[in-house]
């Protein structure tokens, strides 16, 4: 069972792992999000098994600049550094969720990221934090031989300058000759302030003479991505992810063009192409990132083309790697297929489990050593069908790391023992022959849900399977918007309203955004891009590009020479009507105006 956060006198409770979903990383084919861990409150205390593993402590630090901060301005990049030790001795082995102190489940969209504990006994994580007041809380999720435990809450205030925000006005018309009502609608953009005020309808055709007012009424929250920029020059890309390779707090962006690019961002919203990472012949997607040595620096997993190898580039903390440690998936004559990362064996160490696709696809679990090499299991996950897409999740909420493996027309749940195998737990029907799925909790009760598209390949409904807690899911709820053949769904919550929306990428070249109504139903619909050139397919990658506090989107495609860049800004829009009376023969240009 999932618990909030809770004082201090709980952290003798045990917490372990739920979602290891590599930092900001893009969810190509199979998995959910971008984002890292969730952690649950593993049922109630057994004071017996609890005595099996060391009591730790975790501690936070906000620092700017190296000072204790508790204060700062926008842009200015904050360090969150948590330590953990089990009494005086440092705990150097295992990961950290930094995570919204303010939300009820410390799970998907409010985790900001996860670290590795390095040698030194601490995590930290750099970042550029949005305007406003924040709270943060830092959780070690335990390994199998130290039990987790609970910061207490560190605050941080962001100050800055909101506004002035654009406004864009339009107008609309009803009624018949002589007597019409007028609409005009004002849309702010970049902030939450709802416009207010008086709109006047001008007759332009008569000396702007005014025909009538209306005052706004009750604004409405969306969102939108105005002014689109570009990586401009790049080869068209099969894969795209965002994180933040050099530690700047800044988001990068790494594409997968066979072989891989990378480009480091710079405080004006610009890119820098850095140095190709040392990959001998092309590569294959998807890539996969984590910190894979436990130095706290992210490391890269990329596909060998053609082979069933997988590339292991370790960092090296300025945007470089070194050169490649193969891991081999058991098997011959394969194509490395989606991959996914977690801590399938409780060791604190990510592990990797990846579809390997031949005449029998099956899944492979390889266990991490800690020092960026893997050992495969000899256990293969029981699949029944042929798996094509899986994503991680605590779905029984006992700690360990669960599978979910879209199998055809349903999704398999393989329940994790804990040591790196899997034990058969049924399935559930989905509705889809070949979607993308996402884990998260759409319906905020603390238990992950399930994600997809479901339908036919032109006209596919997004439907979301809720969790039960106990690794059961119920049947879809009504399907969201359409959209067409959809080859990527990340989690994010892009209009900050705490609860996980989704954007999907489709095979027409197209991105759109669907918004949770808080109830776990994606209903509302907001387009991102549309009309590329008929990719192959469309990638989306989401992260804070510039650092307001709103995931942004990195949309990349197959015979595209620029990728997009889409700054997310949340809208406030609202109307204002009149009825007026046209005097004078011929046809009257009017216009709404709204004033500054």
């Amino acid at each position: 069972m999932f618990h909030s956060f809770q004082p201090s006198g709980l952290l003798n409770f045990e917490l372990s792992p739920y979602l290891f979903k590599a930092l900001a990383r893009h969810q190509f084919r199979f998995v959910a999000w971008c984002g890292a861990l969730a952690v649950a409150l593993c049922g109630p205390w057994n004071p017996a098994a609890a005595q099996t593993k060391g009591s730790t402590a975790i501690t936070l630090a906000i620092t700017a600049g190296g000072r204790p901060a508790t204060t700062v301005t926008s842009g200015t990049e904050v360090t969150l550094r948590a330590t953990v030790k089990a009494g005086t001795t440092s705990v150097t082995t295992g990961q950290v969720n930094f995570c919204d102190a303010t939300a009820a489940y410390c799970m998907d969209i409010h985790i900001l990221a996860t670290a590795q504990l390095t040698s030194s006994g601490s995590a930290i994580y750099n970042f550029r934090p949005g305007i406003g007041s924040h709270s943060y809380r830092a959780v070690f999720v335990g390994t199998n031989s130290y039990a987790g435990s609970i910061s207490s809450a560190s605050s941080l205030t962001v100050t800055g300058t909101s506004g002035p925000f654009a406004t864009a006005t339009s107008i609309t018309e009803t009624g018949a000759w002589g007597d019409y009502t007028l609409t005009g609608t004002v849309t702010e953009a970049g902030g939450t302030v709802a416009p207010t005020g008086t709109v006047s309808f001008l007759d332009a055709s008569n000396g702007n003479s005014v025909l009538a007012t209306g005052s706004l009424g009750p604004a409405v929250a969306g969102i939108g991505w105005p002014n689109p920029g570009s990586l401009p020059n790049t080869p068209d890309t099969s894969f795209v992810l965002v994180a933040d390779l050099n530690g700047d707090g800044i988001p990068d962006v790494v594409l997968e063009t066979s072989p891989v690019l990378i480009y480091l961002g710079n405080t004006d919203g610009t890119y820098t192409e850095a140095a190709a990472p040392p990959i001998q012949g092309p590569t294959s997607y998807p890539l996969v990132i984590a910190d894979f040595n436990g130095d706290g620096i992210p490391d890269l997993g990329v596909p060998l083309y053609g082979g069933n190898e997988i590339g292991i580039l370790l960092g090296k903390g300025n945007g470089t790697f070194a050169d490649p440690v193969v891991a081999t998936v058991p098997g011959s004559n394969i194509e490395i297929g989606p991959i996914v990362v977690a801590d399938f064996n409780g060791d604190g160490i990510p592990d990797l489990a990846v579809i390997a696709e031949a005449d029998s696809s099956t899944v492979d679990i390889l266990l991490g050593n800690g020092d960026g090499t893997f050992t495969a299991d000899a256990t293969n996950p029981p699949t029944s069908g042929t798996p094509s897409y899986f994503a991680t999740g605590d779905f029984n909420g006992d700690g360990k790391t669960d599978l979910a493996v879209a199998e055809g027309g349903t999704i398999a749940i393989l329940l994790g023992n804990g040591d790196g195998t899997f034990a058969a737990s049924g399935s559930v029907n989905s509705g889809s022959t070949g979607s993308p799925i996402a884990v998260a909790d759409f319906n905020s009760d603390g238990k992950p849900d399930i994600a997809l598209a479901a339908g036919t390949g032109t006209s596919e409904s997004v439907i979301v399977l809720t969790g039960n807690g106990d690794g059961t899911f119920n049947s879809p709820s009504p399907g969201g918007p359409t959209s067409t053949s959809v080859t990527w769904i990340q989690v994010a919550d892009f209009n900050q309203d705490g609860a996980a929306d989704v954007v999907l990428a489709d095979s027409s070249g197209s991105a759109t955004v669907l918004l949770n109504n808080g109830s776990g139903l994606l209903s509302e619909s907001f387009p991102v891009v549309a009309g590329l050139r008929v990719p192959y397919y469309l990638e989306v990658a989401v992260g804070d590009l510039n650092g307001d506090g709103y995931p942004d989107i990195v949309a990349g495609a197959y015979y595209e020479s620029s990728q997009g860049l889409y700054l997310t800004e949340p809208t406030e829009t609202a109307s204002a009507t009149a009825s007026v009376q046209v005097n004078g023969v011929g046809q009257h240009l009017v216009q709404a105006s709204f004033p500054a």
